[in-house]
């Protein structure tokens, strides 16, 4: 939130792209806290996350579709002024409300998430058939629109296709989105009929054998690489059929293995707390990422070029970056909103920021909390 304010232009709220997916993964942080903790006074951390879930599916008016952001502006502000394509004015009795629609793929990764490791973790009975509701009513248009997203104007959004098998080719990212939104909404007995049609599709067989992400001369999305992790964690967390856990093992020691040098606490730790085979390196390097993490999270300008001792590749990033020989440890990387998402080998980025910016801190805490949770690390760490 800027200290100035907003211009009269500007959303009450900010215009932003990815509410679902930043509400997901603070409903799976509050989630693990709680499992850490069992302090109650966390459980209405996790209701309020789950509300922000279940408000971004209320101003879309459509049971199961999500807003991609809303933000509360009563008439006459323009909902163009949130997004000149996608902006629109929720129906009555939330007619106060604009939001971004034309919801991604991504989001629902994020979604996923926070609804597994809501169920996964928190025993609370209110806020579980909550959570599992919200699921059912996603995985209802998912199953009816035949795994895409169909936005309020009836047309597939525009990266909304969660299709899992392109002819010989397996997306295991799509997947793990399907069976994870699946898995939690037949929790406690739910309907569990989508996810029997996926089991009989060979989904888990995707997850195990697909495609997550792919390095194309060493360039990888490191979004990709996020999400593959964030949608892992609640199937391996609520799976106990023992093949179909193997199946995600399996998933899980592939994506790893492409990111187990790059000295990503979270990835190492869904790794750790999955039964990956080499769980102790991976929460060692994990938690020398945690404790290098900065303590203010600044937005701040970073130019390390100089340094020929950090080295070069020979390719530069996806975004034309000079990137160092090696993942950089974590307090030396341009950091913006998600330290996980970023690519760890970069040597330059937020050029022009004067520090003025202060950045949330739901990358580190969602990743201790999930080492608390599974007791990798104990406070005194």
């Amino acid at each position: 939130r800027p200290k100035a304010g907003r211009p009269p232009e500007v959303p009450r709220y900010g215009r932003h792209a990815d509410g679902p997916f930043f509400t997901g993964i603070a409903l799976a942080t509050f989630s693990l806290k709680y499992a850490a903790t069992r302090d109650p006074e966390v459980l209405a951390d996790v209701s309020h996350a789950l509300a922000g879930l279940e408000m971004l599916e209320k101003v879309t008016g459509k049971p199961g579709l999500l807003a991609r952001y809303f933000s509360r502006d009563p008439a006459p502000f323009d909902p163009a002024l949130m997004h000149p394509e996608h902006g629109r004015r929720a129906t009555p009795p939330l007619d106060d409300y604009v939001y971004r629609g034309d919801v991604s793929r991504d989001q629902y990764a994020g979604v996923s998430y926070g609804l597994g490791a809501c169920l996964a973790h928190v025993d609370d009975l209110a806020i579980r058939a909550r959570a599992r509701s919200l699921a059912r009513r996603i995985v209802d248009a998912l199953e009816r629109d035949g795994e895409r997203i169909i936005d309020t104007d009836g047309e597939p959004t525009r990266f909304g296709d969660l299709e899992v098998y392109y002819g010989p080719v397996r997306i295991a990212l799509h997947a793990a989105i399907c069976l994870g939104l699946a898995n939690a909404a037949a929790a406690d007995g739910g309907d569990d009929g989508y996810l029997r049609a996926l089991h009989q599709r060979n989904f888990p067989a995707a997850v195990a054998d697909g495609w997550f992400n792919i390095s194309v001369l060493t360039i990888r999305n490191h979004v990709n690489d996020n999400m593959a992790f964030l949608t892992l964690y609640p199937l391996l967390q609520l799976e106990r059929d023992p093949q179909r856990l193997a199946l995600y093992r399996r998933g899980l020691e592939g994506a790893f293995e492409d990111v187990s040098h790059e000295l990503n606490a979270l990835f190492n730790l869904v790794y750790a707390s999955s039964g990956g085979r080499h769980a102790a390196p991976a929460v060692r390097d994990a938690v020398t990422t945690l404790r290098q993490f900065p303590e203010e999270k600044v937005y701040l300008p970073v130019d390390w070029t100089h340094r020929k001792d950090l080295g070069r590749r020979f390719f530069n990033s996806r975004k034309c970056v000079p990137r160092a020989a090696a993942p950089l440890p974590v307090n030396l990387r341009p950091l913006r909103t998600m330290a996980w998402v970023s690519d760890p080998d970069v040597l330059y980025g937020n050029i022009g920021a004067r520090g003025e910016l202060w950045l949330n801190g739901l990358d580190y805490l969602e990743a201790y909390w999930m080492a608390r949770a599974h007791g990798l690390v104990t406070p005194e760490d």
